[in-house]
Order: C-alpha cells, then structure tokens, then sequence
C-alpha cells in the first residue's frame, strides 16, 4: 500500500514536469527572440516622394528617398495593420535619429500606408488609375560608415516590436529586436551637402536721438542639397527671436523649396550692429551662417530759429501837389503932384519895368489887369484934380 502510493506520487511528479517543460517551450516560440529574425508577408518598397519609382536603389539624397506600401501597378504589398520602421547601417548599426514613435504608420486594406503616427513627411501616392495611399518620408537619420553610400531600411510589426525587451515609444535608441516579424530592404543615398542661409533686414534702419522701437526680420534658406533639421535662428542683440512660419510642408525640416521666417522686436537707443546666426543640422553635421544689421540713431534736432517779427512796411506820405504860382502884383504907382504948378497934369510914376520880369509881359494875362489898374487910378486922379484947385483958390 505504502509502495502503491509513492509510485502515483512520482507518477503525478513527472506529469507536472513535463507539463512546465512544454509550457515553456511554447512561450519560447510565441515571444519574439533575439537571435532569430521573423519573416514578414509582403514586401518593404523604397520610392522616390510619390512612389511612382520603386526601389530607385540609388537616391539623389538621403531626403529623396520615401516609403511605400507597395508598387502601383499590384505586386506584393504589405498587409494591413500598424507597423515601425528604422534606418540602420549594412551591418545594423541604428542611424534614424528620432523617437521611435515618430516611425509608426498604418497600412490600409488596399496595401497602401493610409496615415502615420509621427512628424515625418508624407505625400499623396502617384498612381494610374489613382488610389488612396501616401509615401512617408525616412529622413531623418544620420550618414552611414559605408564608403558606398548604404542604408538599411526595416520595418516590422507594431505588436512585435512593442514585445521586444526594452521597448520605449519615446526613445530614440531603441532598435528593432531580431524577434520581431519584419523585412529589410537595402538602398543608396548620395552623400549631401548641407547649407544654410541667412538674411536679417532691421525695420526702421535709423531712429530718432531718444530712440526708437525696431523690428529685425530673418529670412532663412536651405542652401544645401539636402533637408536640415533643428533649425535655430538667434540674435546677440534682440531676444526672443519668433518663428513665424514657411514649413509648408509641415515636417519640421527646412527643405530645400522652403523659406523660413522669424521675427525679433527690441528698442534701439544708441547706434548698435548686431548679428545673427542660423544653424541647422543634416544627422551629426552641423551647419551655420550669420548676417547683421546696423540701426542708426540720429543727433538731435536743432530747435527751429526764433522768428524776428518784420517791421510794418513804412505808411507812404502823401505827395503835396504842385505849387499854385502867384502872380505878381504890381505896385501901386505913385502919384506926384506939382505944388508950384497945380493946374499942370500930374506926374504918373511908372513902376519899374522890371516888376513884370526883366522887360518881358507878365504871362497868364497878368499885364492886362494891370494895365487895367493903372488906367482906372490915373482916370480917379483926373476927375480929383480939379476939384482940390477950385478949393485952393
């Protein structure tokens, strides 16, 4: 009896054993493992912005080159559901340089990419007939160590890669575990040659000798060949300087048809030179460029003159009008009567002659008035005399 029941428990012992032992080899097989790498259904394209080339292989830029669910005219497409994707080196060395959660996107039941959960950016899908679907660009990720210009492009499940050890959305180290269902492509990128540029114009250029409100406007281009990322733009002499806008294509990157604008708002009170700088980075490789600006502030203004008050003009005087000539009166001719000889006829005095001008006639008829005169006091005279002799005697 005793025997009987040491047997059922070593029997019993066993069972459990075995079952642990078989338990453990299915979760080995369903969680994803680091040395073994998942196939994927379907197919991992690269393509130009709109994916009307398809595994171009060799790409103008690291820019230039897109993903894509699958080719326009059929072939293997990816199979609908979210997934992650990563640019790495040949060898698999991580070179995307964003959060992971920036590199998630969906693929739609067509086998088109239909949205993404990051900043990336996208473009309609270029097809004949048209389909609904979009390309998601890979950028940005950094240069590879192959001489040749080689990336990997992998992408893999969402579920798959969201079991892997590790897993952070937000870290921007995290590499796709060899466990997860994915598939790799390789391509070529041409080394770029990043540029900035950058133009400050200050708006007034001068202010007045108290000073003035100034406005600095930047205007900021890609001068390169590839787009740039982190983008900064800052003045030694103004702050905050604002963005104001020019990412049209709403990806966080200055591409190469963009012009980006800010803007920076200070008081000037004395003559300043400032400068500002851009920078913007393709992966590691920084780029810069700086401008500057002058604001004049101008001497002061001289107070206006005093005005001298002006002298009324003088009051004209009247001119008198001509004088009036007077004529000359002639002297009252004296009468001289003889006493000895009273009977005689008295003696008229002439005046002189030369009352009336040195011998010429009085002109304006004055002679004949005089003449007039002289005529009536001689005749009075005679009618007189006899009177004064007839008494005498």
């Amino acid at each position: 009896m005793e025997r009987s029941l040491t047997t059922r428990r070593v029997s019993t012992v066993r069972r459990v054993g075995w079952l642990g032992v078989a338990s453990l080899l299915a979760l080995a097989l369903l969680a994803p493992s680091a040395g073994v790498v998942s196939a994927l259904s379907g197919a991992v394209y690269t393509s130009n912005i709109d994916g009307s080339i398809i595994n171009a292989n060799i790409y103008d830029s690291k820019s230039a080159v897109y993903l894509t669910g699958g080719p326009c005219n059929g072939g293997s497409h990816l199979a609908a559901g979210d997934y992650y994707f990563e640019v790495s080196s040949p060898s698999g060395d991580l070179l995307s340089s964003d959060a992971i959660s920036e590199r998630k996107f969906t693929v739609g039941a067509n086998g088109f990419i239909t949205s993404t959960a990051g900043g990336h950016a996208t473009n309609p899908v270029n097809c004949s007939p048209p389909v609904t679907g979009i390309t998601v660009q890979l950028f940005p990720y950094d240069d590879t160590p192959n001489n040749g210009g080689e990336y990997k492009l992998t992408i893999a499940t969402a579920s798959s890669v969201e079991a892997c050890a590790g897993f952070s959305a937000s870290s921007d180290t995290f590499e796709i575990c060899t466990g997860a269902d994915q598939k790799s492509d390789n391509f070529k990128a041409r080394f770029g040659n990043p540029a900035i540029d950058i133009e400050k114009v200050a708006n007034p250029a001068e202010v007045p000798a108290a000073g003035g409100i100034v406005t600095y406007t930047y205007t900021v281009l890609n001068a390169g060949d590839v787009p740039l990322s982190t983008v900064t733009v800052s003045d030694d002499k103004c702050s905050p300087v604002v963005f104001v806008g020019g990412d049209t294509h709403n990806a966080g990157l200055l591409d190469l048809d963009e012009t980006w604008t800010y803007t920076c708002t200070t008081t000037i009170t004395v003559t300043t030179l400032n400068t500002a700088t851009a920078l913007g980075h393709d992966g590691q490789t920084e780029v810069s460029d700086t401008d500057t600006a002058t604001v004049t502030v101008l001497p002061p203004t001289a107070p206006p003159p005093t005005a001298t008050p002006t002298a009324p003009p003088p009051t004209a005087t009247p001119t008198a009008p001509p004088a009036t000539a007077t004529p000359t009166v002639a002297p009252t001719p004296t009468f001289v009567q003889s006493v000895a000889a009273e009977t005689d006829t008295p003696t008229v005095t002439l005046p002189p002659t030369d009352s009336f001008g040195g011998g010429s006639a009085p002109a304006d008829g004055t002679w004949r008035l005089a003449l007039i005169a002289m005529a009536a006091l001689l005749a009075s005279v005679l009618v007189m005399t006899p009177a004064r002799a007839t008494r005498r005697r």
